[in-house]
């Protein structure tokens, strides 16, 4: 069966993947998420958030619910707050209709036909994996919203994740756990 979600269209025909949804806030659906410290964050239109190692690959993935992306959406728009002109991209998630538990391909789950536009660092740069739990610790109520290429530019602003939102060219530092005490 083919259905459309948003621009996405699924394929359930294909086999299922493993179900990676994580029930509650967004700070819990990161928590054990395998993160690339050249690569980056994501949430595609589907739903969908995915983790991208520095070359693109898909190293770990979480369906979110329609509330889930919802909340999250309402934080991009606070980062996107002084721009002149918001992406449709980020204004589609904060709508709510979407739904990344219906992603059940694992074809469409690795690889997505959308992804970020990753800035590549110096050959001296180095893959350094992570687990989400040591970096989503607030250090900073400064780095909401200043631009990225990867999770290395946002963590020296005290940022812990840099989200691409399929829209602009670049991603965005965000802090998922805003409500957490600084460093």
């Amino acid at each position: 069966m083919i259905m459309k979600i948003g621009a996405t269209v699924i394929n359930r025909s294909r086999s299922p993947a493993k179900s990676r949804y994580v029930e509650g806030p967004f700070s819990e659906v990161v928590k054990d998420l395998k993160i690339d410290a050249t690569g980056a964050l994501s949430v595609g239109p589907d739903g969908v958030l995915r983790s991208f190692a520095g070359n693109l690959e898909v190293i770990d993935y979480r369906q979110l619910d329609s509330e889930q992306v919802r909340g999250f959406g309402k934080q991009q728009l606070s980062a996107w707050s002084n721009d002149v002109e918001i992406p449709d991209s980020v204004s589609a998630l904060v709508q709510g209709t979407i739904d990344g538990r219906l992603v059940t391909d694992e074809t469409l789950l690795l690889h997505p036909s959308e992804k970020p536009q990753i800035r590549k660092k110096s050959s001296s740069t180095q893959s350094e994996k992570r687990s989400a739990d040591d970096l989503f610790i607030r250090q900073s109520t400064l780095c909401a919203g200043t631009t990225c290429g990867s999770l290395n530019d946002c963590i020296p602003r005290g940022c812990n994740a840099c989200y691409f939102p399929n829209g602009p060219p670049d991603g965005r530092c965000l802090d998922p756990n805003p409500n957490l005490p600084p460093r």
